[in-house]
């Protein structure tokens, strides 16, 4: 065990707030509570004798991008809403150090199993009691879904006060394309991505749970640079008594920030649309090279690509041929990319023909799909080596490893990886491992 500095003691250093009132939302939860046991924090669709088979799916679907999330220098786990403390013991563990669990319904806490490296304690008007900046991972497992308005708000705000420069934040959440309950929000990864901008959340995983999608979404807080340390420590006391304003404040405050992060994408967004309408789409080619890559998708979609929901990408694009090639069109119809896909930074599109990328595939940094080649210099050349143009397809669940090199005309079967730095030119097989230059099939999944 790492030598950590007990909770009990961080604890201490926090006086409790004081005169909580119970509102609405602690109360169904609460009565859920009390109706349902420890099965309330389950959708209560699955059956009583489903708890411990659901709690197991759900680790085994979760633990595994958790701790590869994770730099090993970790020591304290905020547990967020962690409800009859299915997950707290692990997460210690993992990290080898201490966890605090915190929840707003004490008697779902009564039911949590005892730990000697896990505390359990009760919001109180939604404070987490514990000093800033002292959590090195905060873990929230399909809880914010359940807060709207002002509850949500001071939760994100207790979040990003506890959770320390260069911390994890890592988010489960139910993103399901259906109508709000009565006391769940359904929403979406860029919702959730716009929420929480203290944290660069990037899409890591779905899962179902009786047809709803459960994804894994995780970001760490940047880092404090000692230019900024140093600043701090100069900055008028005007600004430091407005940090140490209360709670209600710095919900105000975190509300505003969100907020206006959304105006800032929508500013930026009609920015690129009025230069492309005066100066044509490679200035949105050029923009896409250094762009916000929350307007991404919807930038490809405004110039003909096919961009489906839940789709991310990194930064950096690069869009070839868009208006050069014989076979260009001048916009982007030939980029179709399906549902839930992650698209790393500093990806090559050749769009003279079809790259067509199905829905869950993975394209890490630096990939390339070429669809043409053509030697239209030397006549020798083009002679032995017509031009070849053809579509290429990425079928579903497939993983395009780093440095990655796919060819014109090439298919790559569903749930297959393509190693990293590898050059494939032939269709690939499902289920299968490829790799080297050029690609060979190294084994079956």
């Amino acid at each position: 065990m790492k030598n950590v500095l007990p909770l009990s003691r961080m604890l201490q250093r926090v006086p409790a707030p004081k005169g909580s009132s119970p509102n609405a939302v602690q109360e169904y939860w609460k009565a859920r509570a009390r109706l349902y046991g420890r099965r309330a924090v389950l959708n209560v669709n699955h059956a009583p004798e489903d708890f411990d088979r659901v709690t197991q799916y759900q680790k085994e679907e979760i633990y595994p991008h958790f701790a590869t999330a994770l730099t090993g220098k970790e020591r304290v786990v905020l547990d967020y809403g962690c409800g009859v403390g299915r997950f707290s013991n692990d997460l210690a563990q993992i990290i080898s150090g201490r966890c605090l669990g915190v929840d707003v319904v004490s008697d779902l806490l009564e039911l949590a199993p005892t730990s000697a490296v896990v505390e359990y304690r009760t919001l109180q008007e939604g404070r987490v009691p514990l000093p800033d900046g002292s959590c090195d991972v905060v873990w929230v497992c399909l809880v914010l879904g359940g807060l709207d308005g002002e509850n949500l708000v001071q939760a994100v705000s207790e979040i990003n006060r506890v959770l320390a420069p260069g911390g994890l934040l890592f988010l489960v959440e139910n993103t399901s394309d259906k109508p709000d309950g009565e006391h769940w929000r359904f929403r979406s990864v860029r919702e959730y991505q716009s929420l929480m901008p203290f944290a660069e959340l990037s899409h890591r995983h779905d899962y179902d749970d009786l047809g709803e999608r459960i994804t894994i979404l995780c970001g760490r807080k940047p880092q404090a640079t000692p230019e900024s340390v140093n600043r701090d420590e100069r900055r008028p006391e005007s600004v430091q008594q407005a940090e140490a304003a209360p709670v209600s404040s710095q919900v105000h405050l975190t509300r505003t920030r969100v907020f206006a992060n959304l105006v800032a994408d929508e500013i930026e967004y009609r920015i690129v649309r009025l230069k492309a309408a005066l100066l044509g789409v490679t200035s949105v080619v050029r923009y896409l090279r250094n762009p916000n890559p929350r307007i991404t998708a919807r930038l490809l979609r405004a110039f003909g690509a096919t961009v489906g929901e839940r789709t991310t990408f990194k930064r950096t694009l690069f869009l070839d041929n868009v208006f050069e090639d014989q076979h260009s069109t001048g916009d982007f119809r030939y980029l179709r990319i399906g549902n839930n896909c992650y698209i790393g930074d500093c990806v090559f599109f050749d769009l003279t023909n079809d790259v067509i990328l199905e829905d869950d595939v993975v394209v890490a940094g630096n990939v390339s799909f070429v669809s043409h080649a053509d030697c239209n210099r030397s006549k020798y050349l083009e002679s032995k080596f017509p031009r070849r143009c053809e579509p290429i397809r990425i079928c579903r669940g497939s993983w395009i490893g780093f440095g990655a090199t796919i060819l014109s005309g090439v298919d790559v079967g569903k749930e297959t990886v393509i190693a990293a730095y590898s050059l494939l030119r032939e269709d690939a097989a499902a289920n299968s491992v490829y790799s080297g230059v050029p690609a060979r099939k190294a084994k079956d999944l």
